[in-house]
């Protein structure tokens, strides 16, 4: 995106949607008024709602964008998620096949989704049989040759540097290991096809640690030294999110377990909630669940946003999902242990009580119990 709109190379106008939880014509308006205001080729009060069909909307404004007007639809599996069984669902996928299939609006859509939900695009079939796939571009796991392009460009964009040797130290241990992965579908085997390749999500999540350890750095470097203490790749990947729900207290972790049961589908994929509705669902505080949503938000394990003027909290990245999901299922069996070893104990020590307690009543009150001779009782049972 920054290339696309970079004024020395395409200078394209870019509207960017990500969030489909809302309604989806209004987001996709709200993406291109949005890029097109901030260029000041539109002013603030552009009328969106009076042209509710999107292919209208589009030939409204693509005469003061630039040509194309490029339209990015990311994280597009939640609309399907989000409008499964909802009305709006239908019109919207015939509106957008209609702007998408009008050759005469300079526009170009780039759909962007999690290839696992790929056959979801069936939905388009009958509006768009062929078009959808005429041009795609699949993404696949990152060569070391990409990998270490993908370490050392953008840092180098901001004044910034590896020291010697760890940018290939970062590679070497991320593609050993690449066959470790709880993402990987394939066999755990050593093989040279798996050890080549690179996973993007762990690559992010390791140079975000470490950008994060040593952006203040006075010499502008990122440190050997600061890799090492995190654990490498494999201490940074496995122990990121543990070392936070670390630091949570008992009640912190209970609530965000029951928020986790909704934030993570079955499926390993992320839902978005406001507090407020996800309150209710846990049966938890309102004000206590949003404190340890915002928690999780400065750790970058979930972020928020705005929409329908409420705040809405979702995973920072799927990555997480399947290790969340772990530690979740692990919290719980952990938690119903403890439930099971204090009941229990509860229950033996009522046992106890109430016998001694029985004892001690029978002694008191029945005299025929009692066979001491001193108190001039009979020591012939009766």
């Amino acid at each position: 995106m920054p290339e696309l709109k970079r004024p020395d190379r395409e200078y394209l106008d870019v509207g960017y949607i990500n969030e489909w939880m809302g309604d989806p014509f209004n987001g996709i308006k709200e993406a291109t008024t949005q890029a097109l205001q901030e260029q000041g080729k539109i002013s603030l009060d552009f009328p969106t709602n009076e042209t509710p069909n999107l292919k209208k909307f589009f030939q409204s404004c693509s005469p003061f964008a630039s040509k194309p007007l490029i339209i990015i639809l990311d994280q597009f599996e939640e609309f399907f998620l989000y409008h499964r069984s909802k009305e709006e669902r239908d019109p919207f996928i015939q509106q957008l096949s209609e702007a998408i299939l009008d050759r005469t609006i300079p526009i170009v859509f780039l759909i962007s989704m999690r290839e696992d939900f790929a056959l979801e695009l069936n939905a388009f079939k009958r509006h768009l049989p062929t078009t959808l796939f005429e041009n795609y571009f699949r993404l696949e796991k990152l060569t070391k040759q990409q990998a270490q392009e993908a370490i050392l460009h953008p840092i180098k964009k901001i004044g910034f540097s590896y020291e010697n040797g760890l940018p290939q130290k970062i590679i070497n241990d991320l593609a050993d290991r690449t066959t470790e992965s709880p993402f990987a579908k394939t066999s755990t085997h050593q093989s040279k096809e798996t050890s080549d390749y690179i996973e993007p999500p762990y690559l992010q999540i390791v140079c975000s640690q470490l950008w994060n350890t040593d952006k203040n750095d006075p010499d502008q470097t990122i440190r050997l030294k600061t890799y090492k203490s995190s654990g490498r790749s494999k201490g940074i990947v496995d122990s990121y999110f543990q070392n936070i729900i670390t630091h949570f207290t008992l009640k912190e972790k209970q609530i965000a377990s029951k928020a986790f049961d909704h934030l993570v589908t079955p499926k390993g994929t992320k839902m978005a909630y406001p507090a407020e509705e996800l309150a209710d669902l846990i049966r938890k505080d309102e004000h206590e669940l949003r404190s340890v949503l915002e928690k999780l938000c400065q750790c970058r394990i979930l972020r928020s946003f705005k929409r329908e003027e409420k705040i809405w909290y979702q995973l920072y990245h799927d990555v997480f999902a399947t290790i969340i999901s772990t530690w979740n299922e692990t919290f719980k069996a952990k938690e119903r242990t403890k439930k099971t070893i204090k009941w229990s104990g509860a229950f033996i020590l009522t046992f106890i009580l109430s016998f001694l307690l029985t004892d001690i009543t029978l002694n008191l009150t029945s005299h025929y119990f009692k066979l001491s001779p001193q108190q001039g009782i009979s020591d012939r049972v009766e």
